[in-house]
């Protein structure tokens, strides 16, 4: 099965997330992300999230946090939006 772009950038969150040894609820408690919405994040799962708009703020927070360049996460989701014509 193909990876898709957003599934990839999950993963880069989880990787930059575990290599700070910093767990799911960690990440909740510092950004007030729900744990839910990080889970969905990491899977590239973009049904269960809420609108662009909070998804661009909790990519940014995400990133900010686990020290990736929180510019370039957005613009991965926007090209992952792109190929995907997705209405997330």
């Amino acid at each position: 099965m193909q990876t898709s772009a957003l599934e990839e950038l999950g993963k880069q969150l989880r990787q930059a997330r575990k290599a700070l040894g910093l767990s799911i609820q960690d990440v909740e408690r510092v950004t007030r992300i729900r744990s839910y919405y990080i889970t969905a994040l990491e899977e590239g799962d973009v049904e269960l999230l809420p609108s662009h708009v909070q998804v661009r703020g909790f990519l940014r927070n995400y990133a900010l946090l686990v020290g990736l360049d929180p510019d370039e996460v957005l613009l991965s989701l926007e090209a992952a939006r792109s190929a995907t014509r997705n209405v997330f």
